[in-house]
């Protein structure tokens, strides 16, 4: 699954290396699943199953591995907790600053969107998610 930063997180890392070392390291991401394609702008249509919730991810070296040829990848599994999908089609993964609403920080495509079971507990697999700045 590769994806993308969006501009507000493009605009972060150059403001962080060059000239503006105001922006916070985030201890803490929350992945999410969107019924929209990902977009730079960072606009989702989040789902609105019963149950669902973002899943929490410690923003550090054991979720994510160094980055390599411009891009980083997950080493360990992201688990969301037990939903019933209510008849929606995921086709975006996103990473946000905050459990609710926040600032879309990356998205990433599922190609092809991704249907399940009426009740599910969604797994990203270590590896399978990849950011990559362009």
């Amino acid at each position: 699954m590769p994806g993308f930063l969006t501009h507000f997180t493009n605009n972060e890392v150059l403001d962080y290396f060059f000239g503006c070392h105001e922006t916070p390291v985030r201890p803490v991401l929350w992945v999410g699943l969107a019924t929209n394609p990902a977009n730079k702008e960072g606009v989702i249509n989040e789902l609105t199953s019963p149950g669902y919730s973002r899943a929490c991810m410690p923003n550090t070296s054991k979720f994510f591995g160094r980055a390599k040829n411009g891009k980083k990848q997950t080493v360990a599994d992201i688990v969301f907790p037990a939903f019933a999908l209510n008849g929606e089609r995921i086709a975006t993964v996103f990473i946000s600053d905050s459990v609710r609403d926040g600032i879309v920080l990356a998205m990433v495509d599922m190609d092809p969107p991704y249907a399940t079971a009426p009740c599910v507990r969604a797994k990203i697999r270590a590896g399978a998610l990849t950011i990559s700045h362009s």
